[in-house]
């Protein structure tokens, strides 16, 4: 919009894609964008100037870069991070506000918080050209490039983890007593993120302050999951080519084998690596510094889900959220929402297969609510519906009379 200050002195603005390999929406966004953006030159009425776009592409099946140096495309995934860990502390930190009027300084410190912190992303994070020299020195040295690039590129130092820190020792360091309500949101990943502040939003204004436990499955989880499947899916090709060399085979096949299976050994040991330091090096300093558990790890998500779905497969978010969903019903959860588009396998599958999950957890108490969205609305009297039914009428009113009562308090 015009006069809009985040576009201030800016002379381009580029748009990021990543794409799937199938046919969901993730292989279609690109496609897409590009028919909008024929449909926008054809309808301009100033003709005198071009309008020239270019699409950088992330493909899931080359790491989602779009071409970017290495230590902004490192940047970018531990921004990723950083954006699950401030949604938490938004939801841990507004859950614990007394009333509306610690709730509105609250939110004020938390903008300022973010906009430190995309500050210190924006102007502080370049590494210095003698470091890229160095990075660049031990690029073509297995194993010994990521400890040399981790110390090159910055990643060790604790710029974004301090403000953090702070933040959370004076926003979120006070438990609820009693019994909160514990709730999850999981789902399609861009759903759940793009909708989790306004779900945020309707659960506060149902239930109001310090009643409720908030979590959810970040986004950066689904790299977490790509990682496990491709983890998944080397052991198990180490594993046939072991059980085809225990049978009789000609030389010539032998030795094929035989090579197939040391390459699978050596992309699962990089693979190892990578998912370590995803979680180890990039994401645990975040969690810790602002005093948060690390959401389970994929690998034991995935072998959880394998009571009801054998296989593990199709790939995709189905797999990962059946197992957070069992996961949150056994740690005792009294609500999980499966958050999706109307349509797609999270929601159509997720929703058919409920009753296997529950079948596989048979003494939780918890329930699974499916919000599934057309246009991107947030059905807020499906959550109320929801809650009723999940923590009961009595307890259910008398946080509705709480609430009108603070918000009486407020209009005084």
């Amino acid at each position: 919009q015009e006069n809009d200050p985040d576009f201030a002195n800016k002379t381009r603005l580029l748009f990021f894609n990543n794409k799937g390999l199938g046919p969901c929406r993730q292989g279609q966004y690109v496609e897409t964008h590009k028919i909008f953006i024929n449909q926008q030159k054809t309808t301009r009425k100033d003709e005198t100037e071009e309008l020239v776009m270019q699409f950088l592409v992330g493909h899931e099946n080359k790491g989602l870069n779009t071409g970017f140096p290495a230590w902004v495309f490192a940047r970018g995934v531990q921004s990723a991070v950083m954006q699950g860990v401030l949604h938490q502390l938004l939801a841990n930190g507004s859950s614990q506000c007394k009333d509306f009027a610690e709730y509105q300084a609250f939110k004020q410190a938390y903008r300022n918080l973010k906009d430190e912190l995309n500050h210190i992303l924006e102007h502080k994070m370049r590494p210095s050209p003698a470091a890229l020299d160095v990075a660049k020195t031990f690029a073509r040295l297995p194993g010994v490039n990521y400890l040399v690039n981790y110390f090159a590129y910055g990643l060790h130092r604790s710029d974004l983890h301090r403000p953090i820190r702070a933040f959370a020792r004076q926003w979120c360091a006070k438990p609820l007593k009693g019994d909160p309500t514990r709730i999850h949101i999981d789902g399609e990943a861009y759903m759940r993120i793009a909708q989790y502040e306004n779900v945020h939003k309707t659960l506060l204004a149902t239930l109001g302050f310090r009643q409720f436990i908030l979590t959810h499955t970040p986004v950066w989880g689904f790299l977490d999951y790509k990682l496990a499947s491709m983890l998944m899916r080397a052991r198990e090709a180490v594993d046939e080519s072991r059980a085809e060399l225990r049978r009789t085979v000609e030389d010539a096949e032998r030795k094929r084998i035989i090579d197939f299976k040391r390459k699978k050994q050596v992309r699962l040991l990089g693979l190892r690596a990578v998912h370590f330091m995803l979680r180890g090096i990039i994401a645990k300093p975040f969690y810790k510094a602002a005093g948060l558990t690390m959401p389970e790890a994929m690998p034991k998500v995935l072998n959880v889900a394998e009571s009801v779905i054998s296989t593990k497969r199709p790939g995709g978010e189905l797999v990962p959220y059946v197992g957070e969903a069992m996961l949150k019903l056994q740690n005792g959860y009294d609500l999980i929402l499966n958050v999706a588009p109307e349509g797609c396998m999270v929601s159509s599958m997720g929703e058919a297969i409920t009753p296997g999950i529950y079948s596989a957890v048979p003494e939780a108490k918890g329930k699974i609510q499916h919000l599934f969205s057309q246009q991107g609305d947030v059905d807020e009297e499906l959550i109320s519906l929801a809650l009723l039914k999940t923590i009961g009428p009595e307890r259910y009113y008398r946080a509705a009379e709480a609430i009108e009562h603070e918000q009486y308090n407020v209009k005084s």
